[in-house]
């Protein structure tokens, strides 16, 4: 069947004729029978061009509902054929001004119509926003404009002292990837990258040692005082290096055995799920349970776990140790994967 269509360009003048006669031949169709009755609905459109929308696609397909409707009649574009129509209906169509219309019959003469008025335009480049914060960089950037069904592709950079920390696109996280490419596209996109800096690396103690005079270390050199000469005197001088402050750890909950470091087992049960240690950047099993843990908590303020533990998970586990009594380090350690356990435990009893 071939359709008629109202090309890009066209003057206001034609288009709003060829509408006018559309919708002539239409109701000529339709009103040749009693008004629609309470008892006839007019069909649900579900899938589809929305009404007023435009479309980078040449392919569109309708899909819709037609609740007691003993028939179901179509009519598209500038095209005056009504013909008899089921869901869905795909239409192949250049680019222009276009109405698709079904109308629902209870085959007693009443009728209802549903109309949706659309625009195919494949020319006009859509638009993929693409930002990144302090401490790196995203190539291309900015609002990069992209034809219609082409595929385009970043990529992500850290600068110097800093890692990704996160790419996400079109609001959900992606994880600390270098490149993301959008296939095939159809619509505006964003993507935005974060970066976290690395921390310095703690200096190694020193072991300082007593020099005078110029003498060697541990020897005290020649010392001349006015004519009284002194013989050097040697010394053997043992000097301990500074103890490093002790890094922090989770403290014991009440009834552990002091000096005794947590596995993350729960006393009286002989099973587990967390046993290692999480923290940003790690990603596994153990972190996706994390974050299904914590969003039934209501603390994961994130769609879907990802698997990945990132600034959003992060912030959860703070929430979380903070609901718990315990110190907010953001980091999944002993005391908190006990905590965990314990109800993992209790979930599985």
């Amino acid at each position: 069947m071939m359709h008629g269509i109202v090309e890009r360009g066209a003057t206001t003048r034609s288009i709003v004729m060829i509408a006018a006669t559309i919708a002539a031949l239409f109701a000529a169709f339709y009103m040749s029978t009693p008004p629609a009755s309470a008892a006839i609905a007019a069909p649900t459109m579900t899938g589809g061009p929305s009404n007023g929308s435009t479309v980078a696609t040449s392919s569109v397909t309708f899909s819709f509902t037609a609740s007691g409707a003993a028939l179901t009649q179509c009519q598209i574009g500038a095209d005056p054929t009504v013909y008899a129509c089921g869901s869905p209906q795909a239409f192949t169509l250049p680019d222009g001004i276009y109405s698709f219309n079904v109308a629902a019959g209870d085959g007693a003469g009443d009728w209802a119509t549903t109309t949706v008025s659309f625009t195919i335009d494949t020319v006009t480049p859509l638009t993929v926003t693409a930002s990144a914060g302090a401490g790196g960089t995203i190539t291309p950037s900015g609002a990069v404009a992209v034809t219609p069904g082409n595929d385009q592709s970043f990529t992500i950079a850290a600068d110097s002292g800093f890692n990704i920390a996160d790419v996400v696109v079109d609001g959900l996280s992606v994880g600390a990837t270098t490149t993301h490419t959008f296939s095939d596209v159809i619509e505006a996109h964003t993507i935005s990258a974060s970066f976290s800096l690395i921390p310095a690396p703690a200096p190694a103690p020193s072991t300082p040692s007593p020099a005078l005079n110029g003498g060697s270390p541990g020897n005290f050199g020649l010392v001349n005082s006015g004519s009284e000469t002194f013989s050097s005197l040697s010394a053997s001088v043992s000097v301990a290096p500074p103890t490093p402050p002790a890094p922090f750890v989770e403290l014991p909950l009440i009834g552990l055995t002091p000096g005794v470091p947590s596995t993350g087992e729960v006393p009286h049960s002989t099973s587990f799920f967390f046993t290692t240690t999480l923290s940003r950047g790690d990603r596994s099993e153990e972190v996706l349970e994390l974050q299904r843990r914590l969003m039934s908590m209501g603390l994961f303020d994130h769609d879907v776990p990802t698997g990945y533990f990132g600034p959003i998970t992060e912030r959860g586990v703070k929430a979380f140790q903070l609901k718990s009594n315990l110190p907010q380090v953001g980091v999944v350690g002993p005391m908190t994967r006990t905590i965990l356990n314990a109800m993992y435990a209790s979930a599985m009893r």
